[in-house]
C-alpha cells in the first residue's frame, strides 16, 4: 500500500485523523447509527440475513451523499487529500470488524447452554409468547402507559406485509379475535431475550437458582440491548423494558421445568420398564 499514491494518502489521512479527536467524535456519531441501522434491516429481512446485510452495506458504502458528508468531516483534519478511497477502506474495515466482533459474542461454550439457531415453529412459538407479553403488561398498567403499550402491537387493519407475517400462521389459527400480535421491533426484542435465555441457561442442569440471575444476564446482553434501545420513547420507559423481561422469564421458567420434569418421569418409567424386562426374560431362562 505504501508504495502507490492512494496507498500513501490512506495511511496520511489515518495519521491526522487519528491525532484529531474532534473529527474521530464527529465520525463515530455520523456512521453508528446508519450501520445500526444495515444491521437491523439485515436482521428483519425475509431474504438472507448474509445477502440482505451486504446489500444494505454497498448502498451506504456507495451513497453520494454519505462520502460527501464523511469527506466534509475529515477535511478538517486531513486538508485538500483525497478521501474517497480512504472512506471505502474505512467501510470495509469497519463491517468486518462489526461481523467479527459480533460472531465472537455467540461463540459461548457448548455446556453453558443450547446455541443452535431458532426455527420457524420456535419462532412462531416466541411471537405467541410475544403477544402473551403485552397482553399481561397491559393488564399490569394504568390507562396512559396501556396507549403506549398499543404502540408495541401490530395493527391488525393495516395491510401491509411486514417481518412477523412469516412466523404468525400459528396465532392467527388459533385466535378467535382476542389475542395480540407484536410489532417487528417488539417480536425481535423477544426473540433475542429468548437467545439469550438459551445461551445462559443450561436445560440438562437447571435447578431452581438456574433463572434467578437470568434477568440481569438478558438486561446486559449487547443485543437486547440494541433492540430495547429501538422500543425506547418518551411513553415506553426502561421499566416497561424490565417486566417485559419480567413476564418472559415467568412465563419461560416454569415451561422449561415442566419440560424437563417430563423428561425425567419418562426416563423412570423406561428404566422401570427395561429391568421389569430383564427379570422377565431371565424368569423365563430358568423355566
Amino acid at each position: 500500500m505504501k508504495h502507490s499514491v492512494n496507498g500513501r494518502n490512506i495511511i496520511d489521512i489515518i495519521t491526522k485523523i487519528q491525532e484529531n479527536e474532534n473529527v474521530l467524535s464527529q465520525l463515530a456519531s455520523y456512521l453508528e447509527p446508519r450501520y445500526h441501522e444495515v444491521f437491523n434491516s439485515a436482521a428483519s429481512s425475509e431474504s438472507s440475513t448474509s445477502e440482505s446485510l451486504l446489500q444494505k452495506f454497498h448502498e451506504l458504502m456507495y451513497m453520494e451523499d454519505s462520502i460527501d458528508q464523511i469527506s466534509k468531516i475529515c477535511e478538517v483534519a486531513v486538508g485538500s487529500i483525497p478521501t474517497r478511497q480512504f472512506i471505502a477502506v474505512l467501510h470495509r474495515q469497519l463491517l468486518t470488524d462489526l461481523i467479527e466482533n459480533r460472531a465472537s459474542m455467540h461463540k459461548i461454550p457448548y455446556k453453558k447452554g443450547i446455541t443452535t439457531p431458532l426455527n420457524d415453529t420456535e419462532q412462531s412459538v416466541i411471537l405467541h409468547i410475544s403477544g402473551y407479553v403485552l397482553y399481561q403488561l397491559k393488564k399490569k398498567t394504568n390507562a396512559r402507559d396501556t396507549e403506549a403499550i398499543t404502540s408495541l402491537i401490530k395493527n391488525c387493519n393495516d395491510s401491509e406485509k411486514t417481518f412477523i407475517d412469516k412466523y404468525s400462521c400459528w396465532t392467527t389459527t388459533i385466535s378467535r379475535g382476542g389475542l395480540v400480535v407484536p410489532s417487528d421491533d417488539f417480536f425481535l426484542f423477544m426473540r433475542e431475550c429468548e437467545i439469550c435465555l438459551r445461551r445462559n441457561v443450561n436445560e440438562c442442569e437447571i435447578s431452581k437458582d438456574s433463572f434467578i440471575s437470568a434477568k440481569e444476564i438478558i438486561m446486559e446482553d449487547h443485543m437486547v440491548k440494541f433492540y430495547s434501545e429501538k422500543l425506547l420513547n418518551d411513553k415506553i420507559s426502561q421499566h416497561v423494558i424490565e417486566q417485559c423481561i419480567t413476564i418472559f422469564l415467568n412465563v419461560r421458567g416454569p415451561a422449561v421445568a415442566k419440560l424437563k420434569r417430563r423428561q425425567l418421569i419418562g426416563d423412570k418409567k423406561d428404566a422401570a420398564k427395561s429391568l421389569r424386562k430383564v427379570l422377565h426374560d431371565k424368569t423365563n431362562s430358568e423355566k
